[in-house]
């Protein structure tokens, strides 16, 4: 998985959720600056044990969720990756989307340049589908508003322990430091945006497929 994130030596990379440092162990061996930010209290001191000693591993006790990424980050551009729980999963990517949106406006602000993250497929799928596909919903456009987001590999259930019921996904997000559009207002946009996949699972006698596509196109009209 780190792999796929491309890391250099001396690059930073934010973990989320290390959970036992399996990732961790792959993320270090690349010579990168590893900052780990972990929640569960049963994991800091067997992380602490385990990487405590290396000159490029730090650990922070804290929600992610409740932290600003600037608080973790130093200043420059930095890479994220994390194998969350699915049902943090969306919140994650928001945060994230928010960062970006955030960090593109005031330079001295840590740029996210890519994310990898482990998902369930289902959700994998969404992020990545096309305009006009069954799929294709409200974080399809978020997310490719703010990056190039590809699905790297697919696992399955039988990988995990314990079994989950579903398959897992592996995301590589590469964020639009300078995006060729950008919506004039954001909050508007996500208004039209919740209102009409909300229609469409009510089942609009339109086709939804041409009801998607057509939003797309008013979507584009919509951007500076």
């Amino acid at each position: 998985m780190a792999i796929a994130l491309d890391l250099l030596q001396g690059e930073t990379v934010l973990e989320i959720g290390p959970g036992r440092g399996m990732l961790t162990e792959e993320l270090l061996a690349t010579g990168a600056q590893v900052l780990a930010v972990e929640i569960d209290n049963r994991l800091i001191e067997p992380l602490r044990a385990k990487f405590g000693r290396l000159p490029n591993f730090s650990l922070r006790h804290e929600d992610v969720l409740d932290t600003p990424f600037s608080d973790v980050l130093p200043p420059g551009t930095a890479k994220l990756a994390g194998n969350l729980p699915y049902h943090l999963v969306a919140e994650v990517i928001y945060k994230l989307l928010v960062h970006a949106r955030t960090a593109r406006r005031d330079s001295s602000l840590p740029w996210i340049s890519s994310a990898l993250l482990m998902m369930q497929k289902e959700v994998a799928d969404r992020i990545v589908a096309n305009p006009g596909t069954k799929v294709w919903g409200k974080l399809s456009v978020f997310v490719q508003l703010e990056a190039r987001a590809q699905l790297i590999a697919v696992v399955p259930a039988a990988a995990f322990r314990p079994v989950p019921k579903v398959d897992g996904g592996i995301v590589r997000f590469d964020f639009n430091r300078f995006p060729e559009h950008v919506p004039a207002d954001y909050q508007m946009l996500e208004r039209i945006v919740r209102y009409t996949f909300h229609q469409r699972r009510k089942m609009l006698k339109t086709s939804l497929n041409h009801y998607a596509l057509f939003f797309f196109l008013l979507l584009k009209i919509m951007l500076l």
